[in-house]
């Protein structure tokens, strides 16, 4: 019988804990969710503050790409560009990437999201003298120095480095493949 009482005991004690958990839980997936969803309205903003509209383009699920979601920024019903959030790979891991192109296929700014890189050499990517480096360029000639682009690469972070110019090319493929923008080069 004392068996059966604490084996009860622990059962409504369980039952408890997973109900004010996944309640807490809940709660807490709202207001996460409306944070990042302010903080990405607030990125869009700093890549093209003309912008009145930021809205979703479906990416269409049976292509290969990596670009992960597209958002068209529209002032007065006309576009000044697109934002693509993009998944690279990086020395350490996935970078996730955020890169503005107009519709001219100029770079407007980069911006990095998410990334795991070595501290001291590989965390450079996030600095704004290296991705300055990008914007006012046409997406096309975004590669390395040492690939025959324009980018300086970071010493000692060539493979972070690449993840952005990865990236950028990414989304610039991307768009120019669905002719939602022109350049003048090819790839």
């Amino acid at each position: 019988m004392k068996i059966f009482r604490l084996g009860l005991l622990l059962l409504v004690v369980g039952f408890i804990s997973s109900v004010l958990l996944g309640y807490v839980y809940m709660t807490t997936q709202k207001i996460i969710a409306a944070r990042q969803k302010e903080n990405l309205i607030r990125q869009q903003k700093e890549i093209f503050p003309e912008a009145t509209d930021f809205s979703e383009i479906k990416i269409e699920p049976n292509v290969q790409t990596k670009v992960v979601r597209l958002f068209q920024a529209v002032q007065q019903n006309k576009p000044v560009g697109f934002i693509g959030q993009v998944s690279s790979s990086g020395y350490g891991g996935e970078v996730l990437v955020l890169v503005g192109i107009t519709p001219a296929g100029i770079v407007e700014k980069v911006r990095i999201l998410k990334e795991n890189e070595t501290p001291g050499l590989g965390k450079g990517i996030v600095r704004d003298d290296f991705l300055g480096q990008f914007s006012g360029k046409d997406w096309s000639v975004v590669k390395l120095r040492k690939d025959k682009g324009e980018i300086e690469s970071l010493t000692g972070a060539s493979r972070s480095s690449r993840a952005v110019t990865g990236a950028v090319q990414e989304l610039g493929r991307y768009l120019q493949s669905h002719q939602l923008i022109l350049s003048s080069r090819v790839n």
